[in-house]
């Protein structure tokens, strides 16, 4: 039987940041875009960043400004069914969002280049 993706671990500079069920990965690279002249259809291209966001909880003794101040990181989303991928010279794109209530959720967004799949 078959394994399907249902929990990602997200790591940045080697700590794990723990993550509520929902984390996303947008592998960002190239978008093509759809160019339409007369009858001929092709495309022009444009670079994507990676955009990945997630939700935690927030802890006694834990600091938000780890995640406000990210910038130059080494990021991987590791998926449990064995993917990894790779954000070089990740960044924190949006200041985290706290929430109270519900163990205290913090919104984490980043942004980098293209993110590779770590074979």
């Amino acid at each position: 039987m078959p394994q399907f993706l249902g929990r990602a671990t997200i790591r940045a500079n080697g700590q794990v940041i723990e993550t509520a069920p929902g984390a996303s990965l947008d592998l960002g690279g190239v978008r093509r875009n759809p160019i339409t002249v007369g009858r001929l259809v092709g495309y022009a291209e444009e670079t994507v960043p990676a955009m990945l966001e997630a939700e935690t909880s927030l802890r006694p003794g834990q600091s938000l400004e780890t995640f406000r101040n990210l910038t130059g990181a080494t990021v991987i989303f590791e998926c449990d069914t064995g993917q990894r991928y790779l954000i070089a010279d990740a960044f924190t794109s949006e200041p985290p969002t706290l929430r109270d209530g519900q163990g205290g959720q913090v919104s984490i967004r980043m942004a980098g280049p293209g993110a590779e799949e770590i074979l």
